[in-house]
């Protein structure tokens, strides 16, 4: 099973998490102890394609795609309550339109060798920190 729980907002403590198992007619039958270090939230851009979905095995930074072809960067956030964030993407300093799925940025290549800079930032009003990454599209 997945246990999700709301960590301190302050990076760098600990957050200590008891897990009791118990049997059906009652009764502790094991208990355990782990201390979950509170990160400083992450934001990774992941390239994400139409039949395996994210990739998640390496953050992308520089992607060569082909002309005339269309591109999809999934902003993955790590460490960061969910229900409180939003993102926003921007390139040439100007914001771009919020998509359906504000996490998915959908990029049609233009027909000519071009070099271009995707800026996401993830906006967390409770936490002080903004983490924010980028990605460079370069057409050939």
């Amino acid at each position: 099973d997945v246990i999700r729980f709301d960590a301190g907002k302050t990076p760098g403590t600990t957050q200590m998490v008891t897990v009791s198992v118990s049997a059906q007619g009652g009764g502790v039958q094991g208990r355990g102890n782990v201390a979950i270090p509170v990160q400083s939230p992450e934001l990774h851009l992941y390239r994400q394609l139409p039949l395996l979905g994210v990739t998640l095995e390496e953050s992308v930074m520089r992607v060569n795609v082909q002309r005339t072809r269309s591109f999809t960067v999934r902003a993955v956030p790590f460490f960061a309550p969910p229900r409180e964030q939003t993102i926003s993407w921007t390139t040439n300093n100007e914001a771009l339109p919020t998509a359906q799925d504000p996490y998915a940025l959908v990029v049609k290549t233009p027909d000519a060798s071009v070099s271009q800079t995707f800026n996401a930032l993830l906006a967390i009003p409770s936490i002080f920190s903004q983490p924010s990454a980028s990605v460079t599209i370069e057409t050939n």
